[in-house]
């Protein structure tokens, strides 16, 4: 094994802290359960962040997609498990390096931040002014909002917070979903009145639940008028907990959902996705409908806090061309004017923001040897050059230099993330892994068979995100013929 950084897991302590938690009982970390006690049947909590041994590992900061995960505790339905104290909390995120000014903050995501308004408000107004946190505060709710906790909202607004409340509701059966939905959409209604921006989160659409013509129509109804934008997105499915849990719930998922149970995956079918787009139309709600979160969050802070901001995650990458003739269709010119800019910016200037915020997250240097090149084959990508980094320590650096970021590893480095995704995601030993060999920028890995009964296509999935490179899986049975038509798709730029 030659010299080299090492290259952290997603549960590092650097990443995702959890030294800090006081635990009320070790026993409770291995409970499974929802999240909180409102309890919905599809909670993620209940399987997310877990060891080996069932052990829990949430992080009380945690960095995602959406932004900086910060959690005040850790529940199993209604009984808390872990908590860590508020001025903890806050020293914690003063010197946390995953936190840009621009980065939102996600508050009590773990539960509900509904739960304890007061708590909630009280820990965004100290971030805001302890912290000097310039972007958006995010509550993700499904619970009511009372007239004095909108007063407390308002009062950190005014303060120069920027609040933005996403509220889930997608008309689900109250066996699957407690929450009431009346009161939800009454908590939409209330903050737009207010001028406080609100999401509908239509999610997850389930089908044979909530995804009939007629509830989606309902949707329309209910939220039409009073949100500022709407994203929809389907069922995180885990393996071990899914179906089992929606059958005692006395609803059996339909059998496409069943072949979707490698491992951990959010589903929606394509049937269903065009029915969203067709019903729940922005004329008809005044408001624009993403798929993505951090488009519709992106937007936010754009239109309605006046603070351009391109989407953090750069989703516009898509090979050779960009995805922004379909942006068009979605988002306000507004907004898909910072994305452009931000894809536009020129690769030395980015570059040199990206190496600047890897310094930032890497206090002991292991990747001060990595630098950054232009992608020859994705438009408005960098790559890092001989990197190994997981998703989560390439968040910042996408959102500091405005290029999407892939790994360009070294062989060490790719076999490394490759036993580590097939492991990790699809329970297969990395003794199925035979070789691999490099094309221009791209990883080909070759193994013994096809994984996942699909020609690889779920394993290559796989591999790609954990690996975070550009990556092709060939089976070592059709070796011949199928390296020579990787290569050939490489190069022609049709992958």
């Amino acid at each position: 094994m030659s010299e080299r950084p090492i290259w952290l897991s997603e549960y590092d302590q650097m990443i995702r802290p959890t030294s800090k938690w006081k635990i009320n009982d070790p026993n409770a970390l291995k409970l499974q359960g929802p999240g909180c006690e409102v309890a919905c049947t599809y909670c993620n909590q209940a399987f997310m962040d877990r060891n080996d041994e069932g052990m829990r590992l949430s992080s009380y900061l945690s960095p995602y997609d959406g932004g900086i995960s910060v959690n005040t505790h850790l529940n199993v339905d209604r009984t808390e498990v872990a908590r860590i104290e508020e001025d903890e909390l806050i020293q914690e995120l003063i010197i946390y390096p995953y936190l840009l000014p621009t980065t939102p903050v996600v508050i009590n995501n773990f539960s509900d931040p509904g739960l304890n308004w007061t708590e909630s408000i009280r820990l965004a107004h100290r971030i805001h002014s302890e912290i000097d946190h310039q972007s958006t505060t995010i509550f993700i709710t499904k619970m009511p909002m009372s007239q004095s906790h909108l007063d407390e909202l308002e009062g950190f607004k005014a303060e120069g917070g920027k609040p933005l409340v996403v509220v889930t509701y997608s008309e689900m059966p109250r066996t699957i979903e407690k929450a009431s939905n009346p009161k939800r959409i009454k908590t939409m209604r209330y903050l737009h009145a207010v001028g406080i921006p609100v999401i509908a989160s239509l999610r997850p659409i389930i089908r044979g639940m909530n995804d009939s013509e007629e509830t989606l129509s309902t949707i329309v109804n209910s939220i039409a008028g009073n949100v500022d934008a709407v994203i929809y997105g389907g069922l995180f499915i885990d393996p071990n907990y899914t179906l089992q849990a929606f059958a005692k719930a006395g609803f059996n998922l339909d059998p496409e959902y069943v072949k979707y149970m490698y491992t951990r995956a959010k589903h929606l079918p394509n049937d269903i996705r065009d029915r969203v787009q067709r019903i729940i139309e922005p004329q008809k709600i005044g408001a624009p409908l993403y798929d993505h979160a951090t488009c519709a969050v992106a937007f936010i802070e754009t239109v309605k806090y006046s603070q351009p901001r391109a989407n953090r995650m750069a989703l516009w990458v898509n090979g050779r061309q960009t995805n922004f003739h379909t942006c068009g269709n979605i988002c306000s010119q507004d907004q898909i004017g910072q994305c452009v800019t931000a894809h536009n910016r020129p690769n030395e200037v980015a570059a040199s923001d990206a190496k600047t915020t890897l310094s930032k997250i890497d206090p002991d240097g292991r990747y001060s040897s990595l630098g950054f090149i232009p992608s020859i084959t994705q438009s408005g990508m960098l790559l890092i050059e001989n990197g190994a980094l997981n998703i989560l320590e390439t968040m910042p650096i996408m959102e500091a230099s405005g290029k999407r970021i892939d790994n360009l590893p070294d062989r060490e480095g790719f076999l490394f993330r490759c036993a580590e995704a097939l492991s990790n995601y699809l329970g297969i030993d990395s003794s199925v892994i035979h070789d691999a060999f490099q094309v221009d920028q791209e990883w080909v890995l070759v193994v013994e068979g096809d994984l996942t009964g699909d020609n690889n296509v779920l394993a290559t999935r796989y591999v790609r995100t954990n690996s975070r490179c550009r990556c092709h899986i060939i089976d070592i049975n059709q070796y011949q013929e199928q390296k020579k038509a990787v290569e050939s798709l490489i190069r022609n730029g049709n992958i």
